[in-house]
């Protein structure tokens, strides 16, 4: 389901990386969309500081 506003982007990742992110969503029971947006919103958030 979109969200208003919503805009997508795509991601490559390297294999080191991906299976990284695979196996935090595993541990965490979060998606890899929660992960990489919460992610950017902090990093985002600390540069405006």
């Amino acid at each position: 389901m979109k969200r208003e506003g919503e805009k997508r982007l795509t991601l490559a990742l390297d294999g080191a990386t991906y299976r990284r992110l695979r196996l935090h969503a595993a541990q965490t029971d979060k998606t890899h969309q929660a992960i990489l947006e919460a992610a950017l919103t902090d990093y985002l958030n600390r540069m405006d500081t």
